[in-house]
């Protein structure tokens, strides 16, 4: 019988390129784990492990302790302080392996714990010197420890163990669903197991941490250390001195004239700077716009690029602080009188802040206010965004004087009165 022939191109270069673009929008931080189990999902460990490497990875997911040695054999140039993570588990007799190559193993089994103790113990490692990432089951039901299961689990990383519990995952297996409403229930059930642990225990530590920074004696990196060890969130290291400290407020500048300075000419931007002219003729001010980050999406060079073309079309811009709430940035558009509310988002957030903005405005009784989006935003949400009442999307390679055209049509077409 004649078989089929089969062709399969592996385009490192598309691969490196996909990797930086990823970690160009993810929060800053972040760490991204490229994931090369199962032999690169068919293909090629070989070929994709490097190639994510040269990119800048300095996470490896694999699924077996064999696929972590030979991750690390076909990158010489990982270096120790990059990471190799054994998503599959440990077995029987692969404890003192994961030591040897400096593997981090998921375990979510008590004798998984043991055979890494084991090891560890024998190797002469000192205390909490070696990581391990928890994986708890959070609906899925294939993979991790059950919240029945968690409290004899989390006592293996008592004091003294050279054990760490460094990380603690799950595997959310709809998180792109529209309502997400499965993946709430997961990070619900995910929160009750953090909230399984010694509550005195935390609160002495976070304590100790702001009693720290107001006085000025002791190891702020220490006792930040030993909070994280009694499994407090960075969060609420961070909020134990903030309460000292306060928290940073980046202040952010726009400058005008560079976007004109090289676009003045082009006829798409002589139309759109006339069109506002004329808007503002006619509603008697210039067509006001908020430009606003949600979430913890920092990544604001893009929507400073927006705001000063705009302003240099004709357009009254604001721009909102960084990290706002929809609460915030809907009272901070209802406030300012604006046209247009415009949401730049490029961590992934649009499905869940965009409506919850839009839902804010109602309250406040200004539905309006026009919203858009813009930033990376898949085409396969744009008809959620739609029904949710944003008026238009503007992705990637979007030409700026087009998009305030567009904008400026949809205003002059719905003309509102404001007291």
């Amino acid at each position: 019988m004649q078989t089929r022939p089969c062709w399969v191109e592996i385009r490192t270069r598309s691969l490196e390129e996909n990797y930086r673009y990823l970690t160009s929008i993810v929060a800053a931080r972040a760490e991204l784990l490229a994931i090369v189990k199962a032999n690169a999902y068919g293909h090629s460990l070989a070929l994709c492990a490097p190639a994510v490497v040269r990119a800048g990875a300095r996470w490896l997911g694999v699924t077996s302790v064999e696929e972590g040695i030979e991750a690390r054999a076909l990158c010489p140039n990982l270096g120790n302080a990059a990471r190799v993570l054994v998503i599959g588990g440990v077995f029987p007799g692969q404890g003192a392996e994961v030591l040897r190559h400096g593997l981090t193993a998921v375990a979510w089994e008590p004798w998984q714990l043991d055979e890494l103790e084991k090891a560890a113990r024998a190797a002469g490692a000192r205390s909490a010197s070696v990581p391990v990432h928890l994986e708890i089951d959070t609906g899925m039901s294939r993979q991790g420890v059950g919240l029945d299961g968690l409290a004899e689990v989390l006592a293996r990383f008592r004091a003294g163990s050279p054990l760490l519990l460094e990380g603690v995952m799950t595997h959310l297996f709809a998180a792109d669903e529209a309502d997400g409403a499965v993946t709430r229930e997961q990070l619900a059930r995910l929160d009750e197991a953090r909230r399984t642990r010694d509550v005195a225990a935390v609160d002495e530590a976070l304590a100790a941490l702001t009693h720290c920074a107001e006085s000025g004696k002791g190891n702020l990196l220490d006792l930040a250390v030993v909070a994280a060890r009694r499994r407090a969130t960075l969060g609420e290291i961070s909020s134990a001195l903030e309460r000292v400290w306060g928290r940073y407020q980046a202040v952010t500048r726009t400058i005008s004239g560079v976007y004109s300075a090289e676009s003045k000419m082009d006829e798409t931007f002589q139309k759109a700077r006339q069109m506002a002219d004329e808007f503002a003729a006619a509603e008697g001010r210039r067509p006001r716009m908020l430009v606003a980050k949600m979430g913890q999406d920092g990544h604001d060079r893009g929507s400073k690029v927006i705001a000063t073309a705009f302003a240099d079309m004709g357009f009254d811009v604001d721009i909102g602080p960084l990290f706002q709430t929809p609460r915030e940035v809907a009272r901070h558009a209802a406030e300012n009188d604006v046209h247009v509310l415009g949401i730049s988002s490029l961590a992934a957030g649009h499905n869940t802040l965009v409506p919850q903005v839009i839902e804010e405005l109602k309250k406040l009784g200004r539905e309006d206010i026009l919203v858009i989006v813009g930033g990376v935003i898949p085409p396969q949400d744009y008809d959620f965004l739609y029904k949710s009442g944003v008026a238009g999307i503007f992705g990637p390679g979007t030409v700026i004087p087009l998009a305030a055209l567009e904008i400026l049509k949809t205003l002059s077409a719905s003309p509102v009165e404001r007291a």
